[in-house]
């Protein structure tokens, strides 16, 4: 699944052989976000192509190119990968999966009849495996078994959430105040939609706190972060604003280390870690991995933690982990650096001097930057 560790002299020839890095685009996705992805993921990939030494070429990828790290947009079907000469964690930043079932919000639930239909990719081992880390709440593929999920949770007292499986940033989400609801919800979606990929009901939380916790592998070495979600109110939507991180050396032993402070922010590590862990059941190819995980209390006031999303490409988070790059390279002995990375929807006057430009444009800019912290706090995370 993962890179052994001591394999030190491998690293180095298959680092050695990469001459340029590449971003690989969806073309599927519509403007203005191409734009938005291409203008992000080039100012990360720019600064990854100098952490490794080679040069960035701005042109996206358009084919197999066995001398390119690739930057890719989306976690990638296996066959995908390979077919752009991506066949270990040393080829490119982000994962590739036999099925992207796997990294979806449906492949983390149980169902309540096991019995019925679904598709190949789907494991009932795997959501039992990791249920004891995820909130309580069912994946279904037809929409009685929607209505028996709800019945099922809604006799526990839950209040409940319906989720697309494959939305991010609070998108594809609805709060379900009713069965007869459910019905109206389930009553606009594609049955062919949902018997191939899927819907989530889930515990609805108040009072909600998404906390992500992750890895990713560079220059042969390996690094993890804790970012902390700040979410921004717009429109009746909770958007995506940015995160305040703590980017460690090392895998998740040594950010639970790194970031020893309130319970909830090591609680975030475990279940992280152990997801992490068993996603290998999928065999998959993962040099860049983040696991969202929400915390709140429930309708009857009970605290709940959970997994609720897998990310296996570069995300939000990824602006700071490669200014951490360089400010581990200039300070070796350097353990863990705290940094912030900051959307601003419909931008007004330029960013503070210590901010670094991701992107942009005049509906979205995305900075970052590293704080300023000694290595025996923990006044962030």
């Amino acid at each position: 699944m993962y890179l052994p560790l001591h394999a030190r002299g491998f690293l180095v020839v298959k680092i050695m052989s990469k001459e340029r890095v590449l971003i690989e685009i969806d073309p599927t996705i519509p403007q203005p976000y191409w734009s938005y992805i291409k203008e992000r993921n080039g100012n990360v990939a720019r600064r990854i192509a100098s952490h490794l030494g080679i040069e960035f070429d701005h042109r996206p990828a358009d084919g197999v190119d066995r001398h390119a790290f690739f930057v890719p947009s989306k976690t990638l079907p296996k066959k995908a990968a390979h077919a752009l000469g991506i066949t270990t964690v040393h080829d490119f930043y982000g994962g590739a999966v036999e099925d992207l079932l796997h990294v979806s919000k449906s492949a983390l639930h149980s169902r309540i009849r096991k019995d019925s239909n679904q598709p190949l990719a789907y494991s009932e081992k795997f959501a039992a495996q990791v249920a004891d880390v995820v909130l309580p709440g069912f994946t279904f593929f037809g929409v009685d078994e929607g209505f028996d999920a709800f019945t099922r949770l809604a006799d526990q007292g839950y209040g409940l959430r319906l989720k697309k499986p494959n939305e991010s940033d609070g998108a594809g989400q609805d709060l379900v105040t009713s069965i007869g609801h459910l019905r109206s919800l389930l009553g606009s979606l594609d049955p062919y939609f949902v018997s191939q990929n899927g819907m989530v009901l889930e515990v609805n939380l108040e009072d909600a706190r998404t906390t992500s916790a992750g890895i990713f592998y560079l220059g042969g070495e390996l690094y993890s972060q804790l970012a902390r979600q700040k979410d921004i109110k717009m429109n009746g939507r909770t958007l995506y604003g940015g995160a305040v991180m703590r980017i460690c050396r090392g895998g998740f032993d040594s950010l639970s280390r790194c970031s020893r402070g309130d319970n909830h922010s090591g609680l975030v590590i475990e279940q992280a870690g152990i997801i992490h862990e068993r996603m290998g059941l999928f065999d998959p190819l993962v040099s860049r991995a983040s696991y969202d995980v929400l915390q709140g209390i429930t309708s009857q006031g009970e605290f709940l933690s959970g997994v609720t999303d897998i990310t296996y490409r570069l995300g939000g988070s990824s602006p700071a982990e490669v200014l951490a790059l360089d400010y581990f390279r200039q300070n070796p002995d350097i353990v863990f650096i705290d940094a912030d990375v900051t959307l601003d929807y419909n931008p007004i006057g330029a960013p503070a001097p210590n901010e670094v430009i991701f992107l942009d444009q005049p509906s979205l800019r995305i900075t970052a930057k590293l704080l300023e912290v000694d290595n025996y706090s923990t006044r962030l995370i």
